[in-house]
C-alpha cells in the first residue's frame, strides 16, 4: 500500500504552503502461512511557510519556516528469548522492532539591499534536529550453537586441544588453542 498527497495553498503572492505524506506498507512471511516477519512503515511529513515583505523601497526581507518529520518503523514479531542453530534458519522469525522519528524544524532569513548599482545580499539558517529512536533489537536474548550436534548428538570439537599457548609472545596466560 503506497499513498501520496502534495497540497499547495497561496497565502498571498508572496508565500505559500506545501504539504506532503507519504505511507508505505510491506512485509514477507519467515515461511509460507507464517506472518510477515517485518513490516515497513513509513509516515514521514513536510511542511513550509514562506512570506517575503518589502520592508523598504530597497530593501526585501525574505522570512522562511520548514519543519520535515522523517517517521519510520520496522515491526518485528519476536516475544520471547529463543536459540538457533548456525547456518540453519529458525522455523519462527525473529525480527525486533525499531522506530525512528526524526523532527526537523528549520528557520532562515534573507535580506537583500539595493542602492543604485550595488546589491547585498545576507541572511542565515537555523535547523533544531532531534533524533528519537527505539530499539527492540536487544530485548531478548538469544543463544547460538553449533548444528553439528544433530549430527553426533554431542558438542565435540575438530581441533585437539593444546596444552601449550598458541604464540606466548602475543598471548596472555589465557590465549590457549
Amino acid at each position: 500500500m503506497t499513498t501520496k498527497s502534495t497540497r499547495t495553498v497561496n497565502i498571498a503572492s508572496s508565500g505559500a504552503v506545501t504539504c506532503r505524506t507519504t505511507a508505505f506498507a510491506n512485509g514477507l512471511p519467515q515461511f509460507p502461512g507464517d506472518p510477515a516477519s517485518s513490516v515497513f512503515l513509513e509516515n514521514s511529513k513536510g511542511y513550509a511557510i514562506g512570506y517575503t515583505a518589502l520592508l523598504h523601497p530597497n530593501l526585501t526581507s525574505s522570512f522562511r519556516y520548514g519543519y520535515t518529520r522523517q517517521g519510520q518503523e520496522y515491526t518485528g514479531i519476536l516475544n520471547a528469548p529463543f536459540v538457533y542453530f548456525r547456518d540453519i534458519d529458525t522455523r519462527y522469525a525473529t525480527s525486533t522492532g525499531l522506530t525512528r522519528i526524526t523532527p526537523v524544524h528549520q528557520l532562515s532569513e534573507d535580506l537583500a539591499w539595493s542602492h543604485g548599482a550595488h546589491n547585498l545580499t545576507f541572511g542565515g539558517v537555523v535547523r533544531l534536529i532531534n533524533n528519537h529512536r527505539l530499539d527492540y533489537g536487544h530485548s531478548f536474548s538469544n543463544i547460538e550453537t553449533n548444528g553439528s550436534v544433530l549430527i553426533t548428538g554431542v558438542v565435540s570439537s575438530s581441533r585437539p586441544m593444546l596444552k601449550t599457548p598458541v604464540n606466548t609472545s602475543v598471548c596472555s596466560p589465557i590465549c590457549w588453542a
